[in-house]
This record gives C-alpha cells, sequence and structure tokens, in this order.
C-alpha cells in the first residue's frame, strides 16, 4: 500500500516520524533509502555536551542524551550531513566540534543564524581551521558569539582580526559578540566588511583594550546602517572618572545618523556626566537609551529632568539571563544576556568557594550556634591586622613595574610627609631598595593599623553575607548568600532553567516552605558539582535552606532563625542535616556489595 503512494506524499509522512522511525523506514528497500537520504524537513540543529536537538517548523526532537562526547560528535556528524537545509545552528560548546570535518561545516551553505560558544576562541591556534570553517557559511546572516553559563568570563578568549578576515558572508545584519576580548583591528575588518549592512551590535558583554578607545569608536562610526549598539563597559560607560579621562574631548558617536537604540554600563552615577553622555557622545536622533545602573541613584534625577523627553531612558539590572527558543528544546546554555563589568583580572579563575569557620563547626545548627559567639569575640580581633599584612606582603612579589606601583600604594596610606620621603628614595633607588622600603612602610602600616583596632578607632565595612555547603552522596553545593533583592542562582542559571524539569519544585521546597517573602532581602549564588542530577538538586535544596537560616542567625535575630529551623525540619530534617548514607562499596569475589559467586562442590 505504501508503494502506491507518490514521493511528496511519503516525504510528508515522513516528516512526522521520530528518529528511529525513519531509521527503520528508510531501510526497507534501496529506493526508500535513497528517497530519505537526507532529512530536507530539518531547518534547525542545536549540539550539546549532552545531546542534539533537531527541529522542525512543528515539532522538536530529541537525537541523542548520551554523555559519550566521541558518540555525541558522531552523531552530530551524521546529523548535519544528512540535513543539508539547516537555516540557524547553535553549538553550545567547543567539545562538540572537536573531530569534526572541516569539510561537513563547509557544506552547510544554507546557515543564515549561527550560534557557537566564546570558549571556542580560547586556544586559537589549536581550533583556527573549525573557526574558520564555520565563520566561512556563505549565507550568514545573525552571528552570536555568547558565553556559556557554567563558565567564567576569560580575558584568553580572544576575537582576533584574521577572525574577522574569515567571514565571508556579503552581509551581516547581526553581530554580537560576548565573553571574548576584541581587539581594534578585529573591530575595525568588521567595520570596513560590513559598514553598509550591520543594523545590531551586541558588544557589552565583551572586553575591549580602553587604551585603543580611539580606534574603537572611528570603527563603531563607520557603520551606517546601525539602528542598536550596546556598548561594553570596558570602553565607554558612566562614571565620574570620565572629566579626568577625557580631558580635551569625549569620543561621539554623533555621526550614526540612524542609530535608535543604545545600551550602556552606569559604573559611578553622576548625573552631569548622563548629561554629557546625551549631548556629547550620543546622536540627536536617540530614541532609546538602556542604562544598567546597580545603585539605582540616576532614576530619581532622570524622571524629574527628561520626563516626556526623547530619548526615552530606560533603567535595567545586570544579571544575565537565558531566552530559550523552541528549536533548543529548552535546554540553551549560551546566555542571552551578559554584562562584562569590572573589576577586569588578567587571570580569570574560578575563586575558591571555601565555607566560613562557622560553616566547618559542624554540621548540626544547633553546636554550631553555641560556639560561634565565643569564636566570634576570640579570633576576630587578631585576625584582621594579619590579613591586612599578609595581603599588602603578597603584592609584593611581581615584577619591577609591580614595585614602583605597590609603593605608590604605601604612599597613599601614610602620612603626606612619609609620603614625600618615600618618593625622593624611590627615585634614587633600584628595584631591591624600592622593595625594602616598601617593606618597612608595609610593616609600619599594620602597626598604625593594630594600634588603632586595640584603641578601638577602628571601623571595618563588611558585606552582609554568609556561605553555607549542602551535600547528597559525592555532590557538593556551595551557596553564598549576602544582602540583596531576591535572586538566585545556580551556576549562573535561575531555578526556573534547572533540569531535570520533574525535579524542579523539589528544588522549590525551601522557598515554598517559608514564603518567597523570607527571599527577598538575600541574593544567593550556588556552585554546583559532583553527583548526578538528582543528587545535586538534593544538595542545592540543602544549601538553599541552610543560607537562609544562617543568614538569619547571624544579621537578623536568633527567634527568627529558630522559626525558619523549626519549619523546615518538621517538613523535612535533611533540608538542614545532611544525608549520611552511602552506597555500600562492591568486594571481591562477588558481583556486588554483598553478592557472592555461585560455586558448586560437585
Amino acid at each position: 500500500m505504501f508503494d502506491l503512494l507518490s514521493d511528496d506524499v511519503r516525504r510528508r509522512i515522513y516528516g512526522h516520524l521520530e528518529v528511529k522511525e525513519r531509521g527503520r523506514l528508510a531501510s526497507v528497500n534501496r529506493s526508500f533509502r535513497r528517497l530519505f537520504q537526507t532529512w530536507d524537513d530539518v531547518l534547525y540543529c542545536s549540539a550539546r555536551n549532552d545531546g542534539v536537538s533537531l527541529a522542525v517548523e512543528n515539532f522538536v526532537f530529541e537525537v541523542d542524551k548520551s554523555g559519550n562526547i566521541s558518540s555525541l560528535v558522531n552523531i552530530f556528524a551524521c546529523c548535519i550531513s544528512r540535513c543539508p537545509w539547516i537555516r540557524k545552528l547553535a553549538i553550545h560548546d567547543a567539545c562538540v566540534l572537536a573531530d569534526i570535518d572541516t569539510k561537513l561545516i563547509r557544506h552547510m551553505i544554507n546557515v543564515d543564524e549561527l550560534h557557537i560558544p566564546s570558549n571556542l576562541f580560547k586556544n586559537s591556534s589549536s581550533t583556527d581551521e573549525m573557526i574558520k570553517a564555520i565563520l566561512s557559511l556563505p549565507k550568514l546572516r545573525i552571528l552570536h558569539i555568547q558565553q556559556r553559563y557554567c563558565e567564567e568570563k576569560s580575558h584568553t578568549n580572544i576575537f582576533h582580526s584574521h577572525h574577522a578576515q574569515s567571514i565571508t558572508s556579503r552581509s551581516i545584519l547581526n553581530i554580537k559578540l560576548q565573553g571574548v576580548t576584541v581587539t581594534s583591528a578585529a573591530l575595525e575588518v568588521l567595520s570596513l566588511k560590513y559598514a553598509r549592512t550591520v543594523e545590531i551590535l551586541c558588544l557589552i558583554g565583551s572586553l575591549m583594550h580602553t587604551h585603543d578607545i580611539n580606534i574603537y569608536f572611528n570603527a563603531l562610526n563607520r557603520f551606517e546602517k546601525l539602528l542598536s549598539l550596546t556598548i561594553p563597559p570596558s570602553l565607554y560607560s558612566v562614571s565620574t572618572t570620565n572629566k579626568t579621562l577625557f580631558t580635551t574631548n569625549y569620543p561621539s558617536l554623533r555621526g550614526l545618523h540612524s542609530l535608535r537604540n543604545v545600551a550602556a554600563f552606569v559604573s559611578r552615577p553622576d548625573f552631569d556626566e548622563l548629561k554629557r553622555f546625551l549631548g556629547i557622545v550620543l546622536p540627536t536622533n536617540l530614541e532609546h537609551l538602556i542604562l544598567f545602573d546597580e545603585s539605582c541613584r540616576l532614576s530619581m534625577n532622570v524622571e524629574d529632568e527628561f520626563n516626556g523627553r526623547k530619548p526615552t531612558i530606560h533603567f535595567c539590572d545586570d544579571e544575565e539571563i537565558i531566552v530559550d527558543t523552541f528549536w533548543t528544546n529548552d535546554k540553551s546554555e549560551l546566555i542571552t544576556r551578559s554584562l562584562w563589568k569590572p573589576p577586569y583580572k588578567p587571570y580569570t579563575v574560578f575563586q575558591p568557594t571555601l565555607p566560613e569557620w562557622y560553616c566547618l563547626i559542624s554540621e548540626l545548627m544547633d553546636e554550631a550556634s553555641s560556639i560561634e559567639q565565643i569564636d566570634h569575640e576570640t579570633s576576630f580581633p587578631s585576625v584582621l591586622p594579619n590579613s591586612n599584612t599578609a595581603d599588602a606582603m603578597t603584592a609584593i612579589v611581581t615584577d619591577d613595574r609591580a614595585h614602583t606601583q605597590n609603593v605608590f600604594d604605601v604612599i597613599a596610606k601614610t602620612s603626606l610627609n612619609t609620603a614625600h620621603e618615600l618618593e625622593s628614595k624611590m627615585e634614587n633607588s633600584n628595584a631591591t631598595n624600592e622593595i625594602r622600603t616598601a617593606r618597612s612602610a608595609i610593616n609600619a602600616t599594620s602597626t598604625t593599623i593594630s594600634d588603632e583596632h586595640r584603641g578601638g578607632n577602628m571601623t571595618a565595612s563588611t558585606i552582609q553575607s554568609v556561605q553555607v555547603f549542602g551535600r547528597k552522596k559525592t555532590a557538593t553545593a556551595v551557596a553564598y548568600c549576602k544582602k540583596g533583592r531576591g535572586l538566585i542562582k545556580v551556576n549562573g542559571r535561575p531555578l526556573e532553567h534547572m533540569q531535570p524539569e520533574i525535579l524542579r519544585i523539589k528544588l522549590q521546597e525551601p522557598l515554598l516552605i517559608l514564603g518567597k517573602e523570607r527571599y527577598q532581602e538575600v541574593d544567593i549564588r550556588v556552585r554546583v558539582k559532583g553527583g548526578g542530577h538528582v543528587a545535586q538538586i538534593y544538595a542545592i535544596r540543602q544549601a538553599l535552606a541552610k543560607a537562609i537560616v544562617a543568614y538569619y542567625q547571624k544579621f537578623v535575630d536568633e527567634q527568627s532563625k529558630k522559626e525558619l529551623k523549626e519549619q523546615l525540619t518538621s517538613y523535612d530534617r535533611n533540608l538542614l542535616v545532611a544525608d549520611p548514607r552511602r552506597r555500600e562499596p562492591k568486594k571481591f569475589g562477588g558481583s556486588g556489595a554483598r553478592a557472592r559467586y555461585q560455586k558448586s562442590y560437585r
């Protein structure tokens, strides 16, 4: 009966089948295999380190969910070879492209929207061929280089000029560069190639060299058709320091007559600098200005001064968000909006998430509460001067240029007379004498700090924060809780995006038990490692519960802490106390912990 149908009808039926059914149907005979050799209805592809999602206009299906990278690479290579009409391609991890033949990438000539991770540009010498192949797609219209949700921003991810030269598309409309360092030469190449085509340019998540600010702004002024622009904080931000930085003239974008939307970062709020930014830097026909202001100090002045006037100023938070589209199957690992704020560290590494002293006392909160008060009174005065001295001594061990900078730092901390003496000594001495002078000044400074602290004159400004951890089997979740406005992130992602979805309600149990109003005044950042998906969910929920209890114990009052603890323990004691159960290890002589190999005495 199926043989009587035409090829067009067969293809329509074929378009509604899952992957396994397609393979079975194609293996019936040679004519079916030749007819269904390619999947012409697949238009979208999303490749992650845990699977590949293929999508058509009406539905999405998963090709593989295996954790084996080698098999995943083979699956991805098979998918792109069988789907020649893919228009939107999203690669969420660089390991997916590890062993892919560049010829397969070059054959994807119909891709017009490309999303690639920023860590692909980390070791550009080893991945240059792959980058060149993936950027040379001829019909490319949208290019997004995005940061992965579970990785930190790194200055070693560099977008060079030869990467920009590798782009062979004649017209690109939308460019987003985030999580990478964009060189001035690379932006110049983009501005020369696509001056009349680029309409949206998102750079707020990238890092740029501030010393080349004139080169960057000259390149930006070449984009004639630019409608929307986001300025990275490393290039320009609304700050009180702009008066001293731009002594002669401010950089200008007034030549961009078609520019309508601009987004910028506010580092040090100043209303006069905002007026200069609008009057000198931005064009007059601007319609919308988006400001990322952490302090929210400019909003009141803007409402009074710019009410009903153009441009319309909007204030936005600086949180990283992920916007999932249907063809990524709600499993996107690339951050849609990211902001690369100062300070800019020369070596970006994961900061050690060490638990604080009150977390190491005991797993039980009852034992920790009695020891906390004694340890806080006895250990705090002696720790503070030593920590300052240790920080100062660590800063000395640098190169000769750093030695000079350290001497200037010591000058800023001492009195004016001592500063002049150190400056005169520094000019007439070599690097060794500078180190000795800095060390003696640091010792004198630490002694002064100790004397002031003994006299009770020292005022230390501390951030209200606690750090706790939750465990389940081999999964460990470290939660850093500080005063905030109710933001909760797990490995950089909101709770609403955590997987598996069926256990998401389990993850939100502390919020549902205590009420979200308890979490409205705190921000919690959780980092979880180890274990499986279910174990990580239980470790995260325990860390969230222990974090709010520890915060209320330290910064609110003991009565509120007891109320929270009673509510949590009455529901589930494992919200505050770790589960000690572990899988019993296997022994020799059998297939498991207790089972023994069967033997016969005959």
